[in-house]
């Protein structure tokens, strides 16, 4: 049986679970995403393992993010605070490591 290359993934990813990768214009900025899959970003990253964990091509060590993401709506106050408490913690973890975002299908939001 042939090995996978991606195969020691949080309990939660798969090779084939949908990702955002960002579109970005001249200047560098996120102006909009397309959906992807794990397998094929990794790739991009040049991903691989060193010492168990799952880095970048340059060595940095890459996590998977889950956008907020529901269906009905909290309230628009305690939304508002939600998506900016989910916001702040995406910025942190982007400074210590490359992200790559689990895709939220409204279709599927609960």
């Amino acid at each position: 049986m042939e090995k996978k290359r991606f195969d020691r993934l949080p309990d939660n990813i798969e090779t084939e679970t949908p990702v955002e990768k960002a579109i970005k214009n001249d200047k560098g900025e996120t102006i909009s995403f397309e959906v992807t899959t794990v397998e094929k970003i990794l790739n991009e990253l040049k991903a691989d393992y060193k010492n168990d964990k799952l880095v970048d091509g340059s060595g940095r060590e890459i996590r998977f993010y889950e956008r907020l993401c529901r269906g009905v709506s909290r309230g628009l106050e305690e939304d508002a605070q939600d998506l900016k408490e989910k916001e702040n913690e995406l910025a942190e973890l982007k400074k210590r490591y490359t992200v790559i975002i689990l895709y939220c299908d409204p279709r599927r939001a609960v």
